[in-house]
């Protein structure tokens, strides 16, 4: 290892322990920056906190039912950073974005199951329910987000059918009359019924005769 090699390391090494720091500093600085904006931010009157730390104002009350963790949504939403720089909108793509509830950040997850249909607020969220340490593009480490949030419609998560229990039988029907649509091959659903007469099935007994 020749002495120019070593000390192209060494100056690599340096620069990515600057970097680091400077990311930590960056991570601590919008930490800090994002406690203060919600510590001063709760004060307002027309602004509610929750304990998980998320805060919320309603902007438009909405009407009917509220989302649940597996359902569907639609929404329009438009997000910013403490300072107003937007890294996303469904407003300025004039397209609303469809997604299941508990498939997003955890802020989101929580407000989305508060509002009701038609319902439009800012939400303020702290970064670790968002994107933490981490970020995300142009968001930074520990940024504190704030979204206008407008629920357009839920779409329930259809239920898995019900396995069909032979034993249960309603109040007006004998286990007797039970019919059941029973294939007997590919493609036929003709309906079998559990009383009728076994058809009689030819059986070759030991002296070579059959017998029914």
């Amino acid at each position: 290892m020749n002495a120019s090699y070593f000390h192209s390391r060494l100056a690599e090494l340096s620069k990515t322990k600057k970097l680091f720091a400077s990311a930590q500093s960056l991570a601590d600085l919008n930490l800090e920056k994002g406690k203060a904006f919600l510590s001063r931010n709760k004060e307002r009157p027309d602004v509610v906190a929750l304990e998980s730390g998320l805060q919320y104002e309603v902007l438009t009350k909405g009407v009917g039912s509220s989302p649940l963790a597996d359902d569907e949504v639609e929404v329009h939403y438009h997000g910013t950073l403490l300072d107003g720089q937007v890294f996303d909108s469904s407003i300025q793509r004039e397209e609303p974005a469809t997604f299941n509830v508990s498939g997003v950040i955890k802020g989101w997850t929580e407000a989305l199951q508060l509002m009701k249909v038609g319902a439009k607020w800012k939400v303020f969220i702290p970064s670790d329910l968002a994107y933490q340490e981490a970020g995300n593009n142009s968001i930074g480490p520990n940024e504190t987000l704030v979204f206008e949030v407008e629920l357009l419609g839920i779409s329930a998560r259809p239920s898995p059918p019900e396995a069909f229990d032979l034993n249960l039988t309603d109040s007006n029907t004998s286990s007797a009359d039970t019919t059941l649509i029973i294939p007997q091959k590919l493609g036929d659903l003709s309906p079998v019924d559990l009383n009728a007469t076994a058809p009689s099935v030819p059986v070759q007994t030991e002296d070579g005769n059959g017998s029914d």
